[in-house]
């Protein structure tokens, strides 16, 4: 099993930032590879986005299913066809001192403590070897995509997530990406 996971400080409350994330559709306009998202449901578990990619000499509709909600802290995934991914996106507050977040007062909800940045990452786990993969052109390779691939998704991770925290937060910043896989 490879696990990939990618996470990132935003400087908005959690739910906030899962509302965002939860808005699937939206991300369509963010990647140059990313042609369409289409929802199939009303957002709730089950709902069904058709993620439809586009890179090289590829072309491949990604489906993903929710798969568990826990609003605002986290959005459970799977991918419902031969694939065997799974995985989450989770926001966790970010407490004041600890990677540039603060803790402010909601006064509305009687002088509660409400972290105003967040912790967000994407988490994937996804079985090669269980997984029949899309079918490739002629004579190109898994290895040949992959030794391609894996430089293309650290750019546009990183572009991407640019792109998403401007709209998030209001104005363009450089972010940095913790990716770890394992």
């Amino acid at each position: 099993m490879t696990v990939i996971e990618v996470s990132t400080t935003v400087d908005v409350p959690p739910a906030e930032a899962y509302a965002f994330v939860l808005d699937f559709e939206g991300h369509a306009d963010y990647s140059e590879f990313v042609r369409d998202v289409v929802r199939r449901g009303d957002g709730s578990v089950g709902t069904r986005f058709d993620i439809e990619l586009s890179w090289w000499k590829l072309s491949y509709t990604f489906p993903t299913q929710v798969t568990a909600i826990d609003e605002p802290s986290r959005i459970g995934w799977r991918t419902p066809n031969g694939l065997h991914a799974r995985g989450e996106w989770a926001f966790d507050p970010v407490e004041s001192g600890t990677d540039g977040g603060a803790t402010t007062t909601d006064d509305t909800a009687g002088g509660d403590a409400v972290a105003s940045s967040t912790r967000v990452t994407l988490r994937a786990e996804y079985d090669r070897s269980r997984s029949r993969l899309p079918r490739l052109p002629p004579l190109v390779s898994v290895d040949d995509v992959l030794s391609r691939l894996k430089p293309v998704v650290r750019r546009e991770a990183t572009k991407v997530f640019e792109h998403a925290i401007a709209d998030l937060e209001g104005e363009r910043r450089r972010v940095t990406l913790d990716v770890d896989v394992y």
